[in-house]
């Protein structure tokens, strides 16, 4: 992947390595840097703190629905990550504070999977969604994956953005989209 390094893993050592487990530092658009890494369930507080961060709105887009917190089990499928069948790497400022997030969920036929991403409003339109979505592409195309697939809000806007720049196809039912996109397409995102 273009601009990303491998490293050998987290300031906090809980990043094993490994082909698809390695962190990797991004320089952004913006001249800054975050580091991609797994999800592990010591992050736990980080999730629940950067979904605080989150703007009503975001929420509402990432959510569909108002939401003031994470119920327990929410809380509990964001952290209990297998990496394999359900992959979730964040986005962290070098000194830990996390900015962002991305998630696949293998469907059951073992071709398409189920992604969400979120991003701190004020650490939005950086390329750290792009980021985090071309890394989980990455993974998912070495695993055989051929589809990412999800129900965006009609009214979210950066991602319809995001949809056209990457040949997804969008099917609209009652105010929302089901998106596909192939994963060999987020590929080619430039960051």
């Amino acid at each position: 992947m273009a601009g990303l390094t491998a490293m050998q893993g987290a300031a906090d050592g809980t990043v094993t390595a490994g082909p698809s487990q390695e962190a990797l530092e991004i320089a952004l658009r913006d001249g800054g840097v975050v580091t991609l890494r797994p999800v592990t369930p010591e992050d736990r507080e980080r999730i629940v703190e950067g979904f605080g961060r989150l703007s009503p709105e975001s929420r509402r887009l990432r959510f569909h629905e108002p939401r003031q917190s994470l119920t327990a089990a929410e809380l509990e499928f964001l952290t209990t990550i297998d990496q394999d069948r359900h992959v979730s790497w964040c986005a962290c400022l070098p000194d830990g504070t996390g900015v962002g997030i991305a998630r696949y969920v293998i469907d059951a036929d073992e071709r398409g999977a189920e992604i969400a991403i979120a991003v701190i409003d004020a650490h939005q339109h950086r390329g750290i969604g792009r980021a985090l979505l071309r890394r989980l592409a990455e993974i998912a195309q070495a695993r055989g994956i051929v589809t990412f697939h999800a129900t965006v809000l009609a009214e979210n806007r950066a991602m319809l953005a995001l949809i056209e720049r990457i040949s997804a196809r969008a099917v609209a039912t009652e105010g929302v989209l089901r998106i596909e996109v192939p994963v060999a397409a987020v590929l080619t995102l430039p960051l």
